[in-house]
């Protein structure tokens, strides 16, 4: 899943992981000058991410704009940078909250905008609706489905080869378990 978020959609658009989650992604969407708006960017890699969804992994998204924080998080001796705020916690929301595989949560009001970047027969845009999250103020939400199951048009292992292959050679895999040598 890993190599294949960065490899075929993770960075197209300019955005940062900023940290993995199990089997979740956090991607962060800054202002740039050689890149589209963040909101932008996340929703064209959104879409790349389930129309070449070439495994099946059907992952639910939560997408959210607005401000946040870059911190360092830990104690004095080990600590990590993390996005934090506001605008993390809604696109969590959002994608605990969305309509189930294949789909998107997108708090936003601006219905066109997601429109605009999910135009097709491929994809079903519901009008904006109020979203009341946990703990938070409510928002305007537009829910986005890709409406096509995705059905492969290659040799499946032929692909997870090419895919562990490639992310070797990224370094991606460091190691190989030697079942021979093993206990």
């Amino acid at each position: 899943f890993f190599a294949w978020f960065e490899g075929s959609a993770g960075r197209a658009y300019g955005g940062i992981v900023d940290k993995f989650i199990g089997d979740e992604v956090m991607v962060v969407f800054l202002p740039s000058l050689d890149t589209l708006a963040p909101l932008d960017a996340a929703l064209h890699t959104a879409r790349a991410m389930l129309a070449g969804d070439h495994f099946g992994f059907d992952p639910k998204m939560g997408i959210a704009a607005g401000p946040l924080a870059i911190a360092l998080v830990g104690t004095e001796r080990t600590y990590v940078a993390s996005a934090m705020g506001n605008t993390i916690n809604l696109a969590a929301r959002c994608c605990g909250s969305t309509k189930g595989r294949h789909s998107i949560r997108v708090a936003t009001s601006d219905a066109e905008r997601v429109i605009s970047v999910f135009k097709g027969e491929k994809w079903r845009v519901s009008p904006p609706e109020d979203f009341a999250p946990r703990n938070m103020n409510p928002v305007q939400v537009v829910d986005v489905e890709r409406l096509t199951e995705w059905i492969p048009n290659f040799d499946y292992l032929d692909e997870v080869k090419q895919t562990v292959k490639q992310a070797k050679a990224m370094g991606a895999i460091r190691e190989e378990l030697n079942r021979e040598n093993s206990p």
